[in-house]
């Protein structure tokens, strides 16, 4: 692949564990109802933040760093890049840390499939869960547009 991202240049983006810092207060919010428009408002900046796709070419150089982890033999330079490309359709519009976290919970531990050099719809599906915390905060700002600060007792 001749425009592969590799560390050195990967484009500046929310890391994973910014997100989880950021948004570790956030499980509370389907109970906890937002105090007040500013609240609201920046909670949607917050989401709009954490919903900034990745690029194609980190995607790509994400995906290559993975997959560099499990054996490969020689693959053509032409196989390579229909490769990424099906990588990219699966993984395009996901935000970056959503992707990252989505590789590290494949290789890790929790994962009992983790031997198993993974495919684009593995990490797309963990990184679409892991985007829990984007649903979480946009439910909470609909519930402040639709009801204000106080829940109706049915949502407490």
């Amino acid at each position: 692949m001749t425009n592969l991202v590799t560390l050195d240049n990967l484009p500046k983006h929310v890391p994973p564990e910014t997100v989880e810092a950021m948004t570790a207060s956030w499980r509370d919010l389907p109970s906890t109802p937002l105090a007040n428009k500013i609240e609201r408002d920046m909670l949607m900046t917050q989401c709009a933040a954490l919903k900034t796709p990745a690029t194609h070419s980190w995607i790509a150089g994400r995906v290559a760093t993975m997959l560099a982890q499990y054996f490969t033999g020689n693959v053509p330079e032409q196989m390579v890049e229909a490769i990424a490309d099906d990588w990219n359709q699966e993984l395009k519009g996901l935000p970056a840390w959503a992707v990252s976290m989505a590789v590290r919970w494949w290789m890790g531990a929790g994962n009992k499939h983790r031997h198993r050099k993974p495919l684009p719809g593995d990490i797309a599906e963990r990184a679409h869960f892991e985007m829990w915390r984007v649903r979480h905060a946009e439910r909470a700002v609909a519930n402040f547009d639709k009801y204000g600060s106080e829940l109706p007792p049915y949502m407490r």
